[in-house]
Formats: structure tokens, C-alpha cells, sequence
């Protein structure tokens, strides 16, 4: 048994409508705010994918329409030394 983590692998992860996609390209830089520390952190936008129909809960995304399509988009940061001491699993904001 081998506990431990795999350096530079810190990206966030976001659910966005159908309606923002285009606000969105693989590539883009962007800016993450992280609230638990008021702090910024760059990152680039590494994937973006469609979401299963499984995943499209209405309560888990109130301010979308029911019938539109959700996607994921994946942020790695930019200065990995920047993003490495934040904790999991804290909330994080993108504005689009």
C-alpha cells in the first residue's frame, strides 16, 4: 500500500451550461478565485466535455433550463508552486 501524491496534477473542475459554452475554449487563460484565502490563481483551460444525461440534475443546477446540455470544463493552473498548498475539495469561483 503507497500513500502519497502525483506532483503538478492540481487542476479544478467546473459544470457549466450549454447557454456558457461559448464563453469557454480549450486553451483559454482564466482566472480562478479561491474563497476560503481571497486569493487568485491563473490556469489554462485543458479539456472541456459533455456531461451524461445522468449527470443533468436539476437540483444540483438550479440556474440552468432543464433542456439544455451540461459540460465540465477542466482548469490546470498556470504556476503549479502557486496552487499547490490549497486544500481539496474547497470553493473555488470562475467567472464567465
Amino acid at each position: 500500500l503507497i500513500s502519497g501524491t502525483i506532483s503538478e496534477s492540481t487542476y479544478f473542475r467546473f459544470t457549466i451550461p450549454e447557454s456558457q459554452l461559448s464563453k469557454v475554449q480549450k486553451g483559454q487563460v482564466v482566472t480562478v478565485n479561491i474563497v476560503y484565502n481571497k486569493s487568485q490563481v491563473k490556469g489554462k483551460v485543458i479539456s472541456v466535455k459533455a456531461l451524461g444525461a445522468y449527470a443533468n440534475i436539476a437540483t444540483a443546477y438550479p440556474d440552468y433550463e432543464i433542456q439544455e446540455s451540461l459540460f465540465e470544463i477542466k482548469i490546470s493552473p498556470i504556476d503549479i508552486e502557486q496552487a499547490k498548498d490549497l486544500f481539496t475539495k474547497t470553493t473555488v469561483t470562475l467567472e464567465l
